[in-house]
């Protein structure tokens, strides 16, 4: 078969117009027997499909398709000069104004390579996706594989409607295969993880996902993928250790959640070895210091391990032999948090006592009724007045109201010491 035979080979019947003159010579011919016939089949001179196309359209129209009153010799020329009209009229731009305009028409006229490009052409230029999209289906279902993509990859409207038109129709492999391609390699690297990811089967999953680790080229990418295999090896491996929490397939942060509330050395993180340990998760998939307090934080709290949370921000110093203070979220929001959780007065003013600044202590102290940092707040600032109006508001003989009172003597006693002492040199 030569190059132009090949053109013309289709995988839909077409209409031909040497078949036409072919078969107006032999109606011609035999007008007397078409006469003497009570029918005759159009199918020797259109497809069935075509002449669907061209009588939609005659409705479309008109009111009726073929006039009234004709014999069935002048019926068969009506329809001959019909299908005439139709694919003579039927260059790229009117076909492309019919798609448009939503009318019936075919496609299958455009038979050789470069009527073909010119239908593509005219499609690309009207900016109208479905139109694209149709030229397209048809050169897929007419042209060679390898001829189809080279065609459409030099074309990067109708590439990119086409990968589009893939990627929502979940046909990922052809999707890749183009990208591929045009080597376009890290988004077709890209499109197959993100069809990966949607798996419900973890197993296969993490399979898919080490193969696709390979196309990436970008190290950023690499690391990314990496770390969400280093994941879901860490959840598969662990989760009996997990249980009854099911944490398969779950964010960095939701493992991380799980993990606090299996885990019980928060005093002392560093002599546990287990890959669950909290502090491991949180080097190893490299998550904020402040994520991790917050998520800690909350974890405890609501499991109301109190001393834990103090754990978290209070370590101990091997050289100044002491606990050190340190802490990444916003201390006022910290407080706020754990008096919604209900953390007793002890937690709070533990906390309260590392705010510096007596009139915010004083303030967040008042917010959340912890006395003790509001009788300290006050012996600070030496206000014996407010002292004394805030010991009257509480109920006598408790440890809260002794524990003003002493406040309020050790503020009187200071003022004596100094007056003394004022005295004494005056005296001097």
């Amino acid at each position: 078969m030569d190059q132009d035979d090949y053109w013309n080979v289709s995988h839909s019947k077409s209409f031909c117009f040497d078949d036409l003159d072919e078969i107006e010579e032999q109606t011609d011919d035999n007008i007397s027997e078409i006469s003497t016939q009570s029918s005759i089949s159009l199918g020797a001179i259109i497809n069935e499909n075509d002449l669907q196309v061209i009588l939609d359209e005659e409705i479309h129209n008109s009111d009726s398709v073929i006039p009234k009153g004709l014999t069935l010799e002048e019926e068969v020329k009506f329809l001959r000069r019909k299908i005439n009209e139709f694919y003579l009229t039927n260059h790229p731009e009117a076909t492309i104004n019919k798609i448009l305009l939503n009318n019936a028409c075919s496609l299958e006229c455009y038979k050789s390579l470069i009527e073909k490009e010119e239908l593509l052409d005219a499609a690309i230029r009207s900016g109208n996706g479905d139109a694209i999209l149709k030229v397209i289906f048809h050169l897929k279902n007419t042209l060679k594989p390898a001829i189809f993509l080279k065609i459409i990859a030099s074309r990067l409207e109708a590439v990119e409607h086409y990968i589009n038109y893939l990627k929502t129709t979940m046909k990922i492999g052809e999707a890749t295969d183009i990208l591929t391609m045009l080597d376009r390699r890290e988004e077709a690297a890209l499109l197959q993880f993100s069809a990966i990811v949607q798996s419900k089967n973890a197993i296969q999953k993490l399979e898919n996902l080490k193969k696709t680790q390979e196309l990436f080229t970008n190290p950023f990418l690499i690391n990314q993928v990496q770390s969400y295999i280093n994941l879901l090896e860490l959840q598969i491996n662990e989760r009996m250790h997990f249980q009854p929490s099911d944490v398969i397939d779950t964010s960095v942060l939701e493992t991380l959640y799980v993990a606090c509330t299996k885990f019980q050395k928060f005093s002392e993180p560093t002599q546990s070895t287990s890959i669950t340990n909290p502090f491991k998760i949180v080097e190893k998939f490299n998550v904020a210091p402040a994520q991790f307090e917050w998520i800690a934080l909350n974890e405890r709290a609501k499991s109301q391990a109190w001393r834990d949370i103090e754990s978290l921000f209070e370590k101990k110093s091997s050289m100044l032999k002491k606990k050190t203070f340190t802490i990444h979220i916003p201390l006022e929001i910290v407080i706020l948090k754990l008096h919604q959780l209900r953390a007793p007065q002890a937690v709070l003013n533990s906390f309260l006592h590392h705010v510096e600044d007596p009139d915010r202590r004083l303030t967040l102290a008042k917010k959340v009724g912890a006395i003790h940092s509001i009788v300290d707040a006050l012996t600070i600032l030496k206000d014996k007045r407010s002292l004394e109006e805030f010991k009257e508001s509480l109920p006598s003989m408790t440890a809260e109201y002794f524990y003003t009172e002493k406040a309020i003597t050790s503020i009187t006693s200071a003022k004596s010491l100094l007056n003394l002492g004022k005295n004494s040199s005056f005296t001097n």
